[in-house]
């Protein structure tokens, strides 16, 4: 598994790919609190 290291900045938009066909987005605007669901659709069980 390839690994990354990231630099967030406030107000800074990350998108990622992540797994094939997997896509991870954020945007941060500073201090935050945040909550996630992460779930997988049968065809990536491969990955």
């Amino acid at each position: 598994m390839d690994t990354a290291n990231l630099d967030r900045r406030t107000a800074g938009f990350l998108i990622m790919e992540v797994f094939g066909d997997a896509v991870f987005s954020s945007i941060n605007y500073g201090f935050s609190c945040a909550e996630s669901t992460n779930f997988a659709l049968e065809h990536w069980i491969e990955y």
